[in-house]
């Protein structure tokens, strides 16, 4: 018969599959020796993880219940040891944040943590320390590094999600220096407020307002009523930029009027914030005492701005303000009197509000 000169000759006849794979299961170098040591001491277990990768290279293909039992330990065995490798390059990078003299470069410890987090979402030690440390750094001054505040901004709202919901211990609640899971939640709401005053000072106003209505000792730290003065700072700007646009140099109108009312109630906010900073500073350290006496620095600027260059009643304002009523947000505008017919040729606004804090 005719042969085509191009066709390849057949190929030897391959091991069944099945037929190694039950080999394996007797070879007393293969699954025996992945059974003996699947239970024992971290190197027998890692003994029987080369030796069960040995076992399924040579029972491809076969589902039965020797193969099936050994890829789910291998799976779960990978599984464990990246989430301990991964643990360790956070633990590692805490300890050299920790170590370190001068600014602290927290930039590897969010890269370790954002692995980690990502092997161990809801482990809440984990992001309680990572919110600890996103607060550190916000509060570092020029030091900051603010490309860390969004990673931190979240890990901090996940924690406080979990502990809301029931979740931590109370070890983990004293990472937040916290005795029980109230103190918990106000402390994640300081950090939180801290953290996010700069990239969302609206939500940064409702966690600090949170903290400042608690029954918490942090309820009367000066650095909070510091912060949540900044956190306003944005939306006094927006409502004097609106301002000035639409009714600087122009004619007095009702309109005009509930605009510099909104406008006076937010500085009043900011100014009420920066005399309770001041207030409640009554430390005598160096630090304490120059942090205070910038703070009324620039509290008395503001005043006088808004009082026609002068400070006359500052004083009684700061030493009250301890006792008086927190002013919201959610305040109702005071409604200012109609803006009467001019009898003679009407005024005008003037001036522009004063200068954003």
């Amino acid at each position: 018969f005719a042969q085509d000169p191009a066709a390849s000759p057949a190929a030897p006849a391959a091991p069944a599959a099945g037929q190694e794979c039950e080999a394996a299961k007797t070879d007393p170098n293969l699954y025996p020796k992945w059974l003996e040591n699947r239970g024992g001491d971290a190197e027998k277990q890692k003994t029987a993880f080369a030796v069960g990768k040995e076992f399924l290279a040579k029972c491809q293909g076969v589902d039965d219940a020797y193969v099936n039992a050994v890829k789910k330990w291998v799976t779960k065995y990978e599984d464990a040891v990246g989430k301990f490798e991964v643990r360790k390059r956070f633990e590692d990078a805490a300890k050299a944040v920790d170590a370190a003299t001068g600014p602290k470069n927290y930039a590897p410890l969010f890269a370790a943590g954002k692995e980690y987090v990502t092997a161990e979402p809801d482990n809440l030690t984990t992001l309680l320390v990572l919110a600890n440390v996103g607060y550190l750094n916000s509060i570092a001054g020029e030091a900051a590094n603010k490309s860390l505040d969004a990673d931190a901004i979240t890990y901090a709202k996940r924690a406080l999600q979990l502990i809301e919901a029931g979740k931590g211990t109370p070890a983990e609640f004293k990472l937040l220096a916290a005795a029980n899971k109230e103190e918990a939640v106000t402390g994640l709401n300081y950090r939180l407020g801290i953290i996010s005053r700069n990239a969302s000072p609206n939500e940064a106003v409702e966690n600090l307002l949170k903290v400042a209505q608690s029954n918490h000792a942090l309820k009367s730290d000066p650095t909070l009523y510091f912060y949540l003065a900044q956190a306003y700072a944005p939306e006094y700007k927006r409502l004097a930029d609106d301002y000035n646009a639409r009714f600087a140099g122009k004619e007095e109108t009702d309109e005009s009027r509930v605009a510099q009312a909104k406008l006076n109630q937010a500085l009043e906010r900011i100014l009420d914030a920066y005399a309770r900073s001041v207030a409640f500073n009554t430390k005598t350290d160096a630090a304490s005492v120059a942090f205070k006496n910038s703070t009324m620095t620039t509290l008395s600027n503001l005043y006088k701005q808004s009082h026609e260059g002068s400070d006359t009643g500052l004083s009684e304002f700061v030493a009250a303000s301890a006792t008086r009523r927190l002013p919201l947000p959610s305040d109702p505008v005071p409604t200012p009197a109609p803006v009467a017919a001019p009898a003679t040729p009407a005024t005008t606004t003037g001036g522009t509000p004063a200068a954003t804090p």
